[in-house]
């Protein structure tokens, strides 16, 4: 069964889950601020406000 990827794009309002930052910032929702890239393996994104990419594995859209 193929595991279907999180797509995210400039605009898309998220939060975190399932991390430690996600305990960090409880409720805070974050814009995304760059289209997905690769780093070491894993999908990252760049969050409005937060410093460098984040691991798109521990981001949830919301709609607000």
């Amino acid at each position: 069964m193929k595991r279907q990827r999180k797509k995210f794009h400039i605009g898309d309002m998220v939060k975190m889950v399932n991390c430690l930052e996600a305990d960090c910032h409880p409720g805070v929702i974050w814009e995304v601020a760059s289209e997905p890239w690769k780093v070491c393996g894993s999908t990252v994104v760049k969050l409005k406000n937060y410093p460098g990419g984040f691991d798109v594995t521990k981001l949830e859209r919301v709609e607000v």
